[in-house]
C-alpha cells in the first residue's frame, strides 16, 4: 500500500513538472508579427472632473471656500 502511494506521488510530481516545463517553453516556429505603426496619434485633455468626489467638490466649491477662510484675517 505504501509503495503504491509513493508511485502515485512520483507520477503526479513528474506530471506536474512536465506540464510546468511545457507551459513555460517558447515555440520558436511561430513568427512574431511586427505591429504596424499608427498613422495618427491623438492626444486629448479633459478639463472637467472625471470622478464623483471631484464633481461634488467642484459643485460645492469646497476648496475655494476653505482657502478663503484660511487667507482672510
Amino acid at each position: 500500500m505504501n509503495k503504491k502511494i509513493k508511485q502515485i506521488a512520483v507520477f503526479l510530481g513528474m506530471l506536474a513538472l512536465g506540464l510546468t516545463l511545457t507551459a513555460c517553453s517558447t515555440n520558436k516556429d511561430t513568427k512574431k508579427a511586427t505591429p504596424k505603426k499608427p498613422e495618427k496619434v491623438s492626444i486629448t485633455y479633459v478639463q472637467a472632473p472625471l470622478n464623483v468626489p471631484s464633481i461634488v467638490e467642484k459643485a460645492n466649491q469646497s476648496f475655494e471656500k476653505n482657502s478663503r477662510k484660511k487667507t482672510s484675517p
